[in-house]
Order: C-alpha cells, then sequence, then structure tokens
C-alpha cells in the first residue's frame, strides 16, 4: 500500500488530458486510472516491495502539479527514458526513476532505471512488477533487509563532537 506524507486528491479529467496532449501519448490505463480515482503523485512514505531489497520508492508522480511531483516535468528531465518508451511514474531513493514500460513487448510492466548506468547496460533496468496495480498492491512500509548476522563493526565521530560530548556534563 502507497501512503502518502501529504494528502493528495485525485487528479482531473483536464489535468490528465492536459498531460497527455504536451507529451504526446496517452498514459498507461492502469496508471492513469490510479491517477484519476486515487491520488495525484505527492511524496510518500518509502515503500518498498518484496524481493526487491534495495529498492524504496519515495515519490509517484502526478499531473497538473506546480512541484516537483509533475509528470510532465519529470519526463523532461528524463526524455532519453521516454525515447526508450519508459514512463517515469515515480522515483526511488537516490533519484532512480521507476518506469511505466510503453514497449510493444511489455506494456504496462513496472520498471527500475538504475540512472549511474548507462541505458545500453543491460543491468540498467529491473523488472519490477507485471502492472502499476501489481506494484502499488505489493508496496509495504520500505525496511532494509540486514543479514541476521549484521553487527557494528567501527564507528568514526569527528574529533570535534568526540570533545563536545566527553566535556558535557550531566544535569
Amino acid at each position: 500500500m502507497i501512503r502518502y506524507l501529504e494528502p493528495t486528491q485525485p487528479a482531473g479529467q483536464q489535468a490528465v488530458q492536459a498531460a497527455e496532449a504536451t507529451l504526446g501519448v496517452r498514459l498507461p490505463q492502469q496508471y492513469r486510472a490510479y491517477l484519476l480515482n486515487h491520488a495525484n503523485g505527492g511524496q510518500i512514505e518509502s515503500a518498498g516491495l518484496p524481493g526487491f531489497a534495495d529498492v524504496s520508492v519515495n515519490n509517484i508522480f502526478g499531473v497538473g502539479r506546480d512541484d516537483t511531483h509533475d509528470l510532465v516535468r519529470f519526463c523532461g528531465y528524463l526524455a532519453p527514458l521516454v525515447g526508450l518508451g519508459f514512463l517515469p511514474a515515480g522515483l526511488s531513493a537516490g533519484g532512480n526513476p521507476v518506469c511505466i514500460s510503453m514497449r510493444h513487448q511489455d506494456p504496462g510492466t513496472v520498471w527500475f532505471n538504475d540512472h549511474e548506468l548507462h541505458f545500453d547496460d543491460p543491468d540498467a533496468f529491473v523488472k519490477l512488477s507485471d502492472s502499476w496495480d501489481d506494484f502499488v498492491d505489493a508496496a509495504r512500509p520500505y525496511t532494509p533487509e540486514l543479514p541476521s548476522d549484521a553487527r557494528v563493526i567501527s564507528v568514526m565521530v569527528s574529533p570535534g563532537l568526540e570533545d563536545l560530548l566527553r566535556n558535557q556534563r550531566p544535569s
């Protein structure tokens, strides 16, 4: 389940149509329905997906927004993704796009894009879900998976902070 940090109302039909006209594409049906019936994007509680320990989604893009969660604005920044047939629908931690495929071979599937890899790198895209609805249904509060034998080996504290802590007097 996706939980928004600030409540967001569904998008209006005009905002969806205006975004589609600007982008020159019809939004994937499930994502379009999500925007119209559930929420118009925004910042969310970090959401993870089963089987993808290193992926946490923090933002969902909406339409007609005048903030950093606007789909059209991000498609402008991520034009190469759009050119490859991927519609950015959100961002994961570290600014990696979460995209919906608009390609003929796998329309509607949801993908993670590692933006530090070149688009031609086969590891740059990882399929997260077969559909937007499955993606939304699978999302859970993100909790990093640590090995059961994980332990702190060392901690580095700046000398200034160490002096401050050592010289503090309990009240």
